[in-house]
């Protein structure tokens, strides 16, 4: 059963949920870009931009990006 996805997660969430994962943060050379890395399994999320302006939360098609491939990969 597929649970619903919040439509209001903010970006330091974010971080702390993937760092439960041991996923750590990494600032790109690019603008607000970023990516996770998981040195144990040596898998990256990439495609997240740090939110700007008035946009506060993660769109909507990353959480369930995310939520797919922590579950593919038996996190959740």
């Amino acid at each position: 059963m597929r649970k619903k996805l919040p439509n209001d997660f903010r970006f330091e969430e974010l971080v702390r949920l993937l760092g439960y994962f041991d996923y750590k943060l990494i600032e790109t050379k690019t603008g607000s870009g970023v990516k996770f890395y998981n040195k144990k399994d040596k898998t990256i999320f990439t495609n997240f931009h740090k939110p700007h302006g008035h946009n506060k939360y993660i769109p909507h098609y990353l959480m369930k990006d995310i939520y797919d491939r922590l579950k593919e990969e038996g996190g959740i």
